[in-house]
């Protein structure tokens, strides 16, 4: 059971008014009677903090759609990034599918962020690569080895758009997760 659901069986008191803040009469009363009905309908199979977490962050994206309905461009970018969140994972997992036992070791530390960028072309079926400029040569290398593999083999050309690689770099922000020299360029 989502807490959107509780929400909407529950009525006006259970749904957030999110221009007011969290902690209005309104919303706290609101976390209150959700937190009640998740203790009823799952008792001890989530811990309070759990509940609250999840409370938490159901209110935070009603916020995001709040803000997202009043302004249409956050709501395009958010998308987007969304969107490219996904592409990058596609194309981490796919590239683990024709990495050879030797590589597998430098690779398992290997996350989506760390994939290029993919832009839509004018072209149809055609995205533009961009490789973000803070990921390092040995990574670089052993994407481009995987990606030649990828294409000798054709397995993925039905499901694949054609890719072109762009010679300006990503203007994507470095990961704040910690990675080695081997994957990210050490900042200055």
């Amino acid at each position: 059971m989502k807490i959107k659901n509780i929400q909407a069986n529950g009525g006006d008191e259970m749904q957030f008014k999110v221009p007011d803040g969290w902690n209005t009469a309104h919303n706290l009363s609101s976390r209150e009677k959700i937190y009640a009905e998740l203790s009823m309908k799952f008792g001890d199979k989530f811990s309070e903090k759990e509940y609250k977490m999840a409370i938490r962050r159901s209110y935070e994206n009603s916020r995001l759609k709040h803000r997202e309905a009043s302004d249409l461009a956050l709501k395009r970018k958010n998308k987007n990034r969304r969107i490219g969140n996904t592409t990058r994972w596609q194309t981490l997992k796919r590239r683990e599918r024709v990495i050879s036992e030797e590589e597998k070791d430098f690779w398992k530390n290997v996350k989506a962020e760390l994939m290029s960028d993919e832009e839509p072309c004018d072209e149809e079926n055609v995205v533009i690569l961009k490789t973000p400029a803070w990921r390092a040569e040995p990574l670089n290398q052993l994407i481009k080895q995987l990606d030649d593999r990828l294409d000798e083999k054709g397995v993925f050309s039905r499901m694949v758009k054609k890719r072109n690689r762009c010679s300006l770099p990503s203007t994507r922000c470095r990961p704040i997760n910690f990675y080695t020299e081997s994957y990210v360029i050490p900042q200055q």
